[in-house]
């Protein structure tokens, strides 16, 4: 007997199975760290590849700023000009050095927050954005449950006092999010950037020692520890690293990158050119084509390319209309039963749906 689903019907793509009783292997072993806590993850499916005490609360000092960063470029465009609060003025600990009253452009603040780890830079745009720091903080807790950082609570947005507290899974799920922002990609990848009258010199020396290094946020403070946060990419992979009261951070991140990229190479499961056709009912076109937007790569070791799988998740047939580039189904990859990432399929041309014929009338 056919069974009819509700859901979408699956097609299913399978690439190999594990065999019926083999039981998976284990992970390769991540390089030791000198870390409280760590997390490394793959930033396309959130995957956590290697961790230590990931979800403990932490002190994360000034990586705070990843988040103060990311809401700023929600908030506003950064070539809108803004006037440095008096709030700002003379806040202790890392600086741009504004004065009250100064304008600059917001992405010259931004610099000067990422670059110089500024806590001037962090309390002028929380008042700028939000209109207090109070408002501020509060946005950023919002956005912290929206992300799903179940274990992080803002206090500031700077990461002063020892008061902001996070775990290592909570900073890398945000800085995954952040890094689909164009903005701050581009933002924390400076090497060097304009604050005012100077060149800041980003103090992430990953920048300039690890490959595919995109930057993101350091931080310290004597309770806190040396803390550090990177985001890396190389041949279509993106992995994020957090360190948590590490002393030996740069040497870790190193590792745990060369690690990353080297137990868990990109694996390209369906290409962006890939097709998949389903018929229509009463529309213009008979046939509806749907095309990924990119390639679907996902990292993978050896033996979990032996067990992933891929479905294509399209209905059977679609009644028209259809609109061009609106996603009607999806591929899941899967590694032994679970969910890894899902793509959208979309479809590439518009089908409107046929004209009705008009009814005759005949005279009596």
């Amino acid at each position: 007997m056919i069974r009819r689903f509700v859901c979408l019907a699956l097609i299913c793509l399978s690439l190999t199975g594990a065999a019926p009783g083999r039981e998976a292997p284990e992970a390769p072993a991540a390089p030791q760290t000198g870390a409280k806590a760590y997390v490394l993850m793959d930033a396309a499916t959130r995957r956590v590849l290697a961790a230590e005490n990931a979800d403990s609360p932490m002190l994360i000092a000034s990586t705070t700023k990843i988040m103060t960063a990311l809401l700023a470029l929600e908030c506003v465009k950064p070539d809108a000009v803004m006037t440095i609060p008096a709030e700002a003025h003379g806040v202790e600990g890392s600086s741009m050095y504004a004065r009250a009253g100064q304008t600059y452009p917001v992405s010259e603040v931004l610099n000067g927050l990422m670059l110089l780890s500024g806590n001037d830079a962090a309390v002028a745009l929380a008042v700028y954005c939000a209109g207090s720091m109070e408002a501020f903080v509060g946005r950023m807790n919002d956005k912290a449950a929206e992300l799903g950082m179940t274990g992080t609570v803002f206090c500031n947005p700077h990461g002063l006092w020892d008061v902001n507290i996070s775990t290592a899974r909570d900073m890398a799920i945000l800085t995954c999010a952040a890094m689909r922002s164009e903005a701050f990609a581009a933002l924390t990848a400076q090497k060097r950037a304009r604050v005012g009258e100077m060149t800041a010199r980003n103090h992430n020396r990953l920048l300039w020692d690890l490959p595919g290094c995109e930057g993101v946020k350091t931080g310290f403070t004597k309770k806190a520890g040396r803390c550090l946060v990177t985001s890396t990419t190389r041949g279509g992979s993106r992995f994020v690293i957090v360190t948590l009261n590490d002393g030996s951070d740069w040497r870790d991140h190193k590792a745990l990158a060369e690690f990353a990229f080297t137990e868990y190479p990109s694996r390209t499961l369906a290409r962006a050119g890939d097709i998949y056709r389903v018929p229509v009912s009463g529309g213009t076109l008979q046939e509806a084509v749907f095309e990924l937007p990119e390639d679907l790569t996902v990292p993978l070791t050896a033996a979990e390319a032996e067990r992933v799988t891929t479905d294509v998740r399209l209905p059977r047939f679609f009644w028209a209309p259809l609109r061009q580039g609106q996603a009607y189904g999806s591929i899941c990859v899967s590694l032994d039963g679970e969910t890894l990432q899902v793509m959208p399929l979309t479809a590439r041309d518009d089908i409107p749906a046929r004209p009705k014929r008009r009814s005759r009338l005949w005279p009596r």
